[in-house]
């Protein structure tokens, strides 16, 4: 048997399904968390950012990370934030039905 990708060995059935619990508590996030800083700047070819999203995550990530990251690379994170935001919001957009599934395909052997 071949040696895996080290992408899929760390991922795990309980990781996957801890990523979509994080995922689903990503909208309540602008309740729990204040508002901090200057609102982001919008670009027009992807439309407007929500800041108190960006702002809250901006907030989880200095509380988290604070201590590694210089204050001349909050900016690139906020962009950062701000791309997979604009992201996040066009998949949204896709409706998905109950019948739309991944095609899983099993394969006994490894082959």
């Amino acid at each position: 048997m071949e040696k895996q990708d080290s992408l899929f060995v760390s991922a795990t059935r309980r990781s996957f399904l801890l990523g979509l619990a994080a995922a689903a508590a990503l909208p309540a996030l602008p309740e729990a968390l204040p508002a901090q800083g200057p609102a982001p700047s919008a670009s027009p070819a992807l439309g407007p950012v929500d800041s108190a999203e960006i702002d809250s995550l901006m907030a989880i990530v200095t509380l988290r990370y604070g201590s590694y990251i210089g204050s001349e690379e909050l900016p690139l994170v906020r962009r950062a934030l701000e791309r997979q935001h604009t992201g996040i919001v066009a998949l949204r957009k896709v409706p998905i039905h109950n019948w739309d599934a991944p095609d899983c395909l099993f394969i006994p052997d490894g082959r």
